[in-house]
């Protein structure tokens, strides 16, 4: 273990979704982070991902293409969503739950249409993100195992980069205002 990795438990109850990110990870880190989300579990050890890290002039130029794409409406997403999905009940109530969160954080207004583009516009350059990692899976049978197998590699994946970051407590508030304030 990295002599600045944090304990298990720590990194797990410390884990978030971040839209900001100080410092970079090294070169060695981000090895370890490939080294330790590929021992993920995978149905008959299959291994189902294929994954592409970028940074710099290479991230830069895809996120300018991604914009442009989407600027000329030919951007769209590799899955559907609609909360009409999730029905009634507790999934719902999470997703509202969540959306309220995240409208509280940023200070974005639900019905501020042209504020929640420009944010959304955000993830198209990659929240700031100094190395961005693609992961992509194969298609065969009916894509469940190999989505569930990409899942553990994902959280595995997220989880070794936590571990190897070390934040002061008031640092996802100071860069929340900085970015929207």
């Amino acid at each position: 273990m990295p002599p600045t990795a944090m304990p298990f438990t720590d990194v797990v109850r410390a884990r978030r979704s971040v839209r900001n990110f100080l410092p970079p990870l090294s070169p060695s880190d981000i090895r370890g982070v490939l080294e330790d989300a590929q021992r993920a579990p995978s149905n008959c050890d299959t291994q189902p991902w294929t994954v592409h890290v970028v940074s710099g002039a290479t991230r830069d130029g895809l996120s300018k293409e991604i914009r442009k794409a989407d600027d000329e409406g030919r951007f769209s997403y590799d899955f559907t969503f609609d909360y009409a999905d999730f029905g009634e009940g507790i999934h719902l109530d999470r997703a509202h739950h969540h959306a309220a969160t995240l409208t509280q954080a940023t200070g974005l207004k639900r019905e501020d249409r042209t504020a929640r583009k420009a944010a959304a516009r955000e993830g198209l350059m990659f929240f700031g993100a100094p190395h961005v990692a693609f992961l992509f899976m194969p298609a065969f049978g009916d894509g469940v195992r190999a989505a569930g197998d990409i899942g553990m590699y994902g959280q595995n994946f997220l989880l070794s980069g936590r571990s190897r970051v070390r934040r002061r407590p008031d640092d996802h508030a100071r860069l929340l205002r900085r970015h929207h304030p």
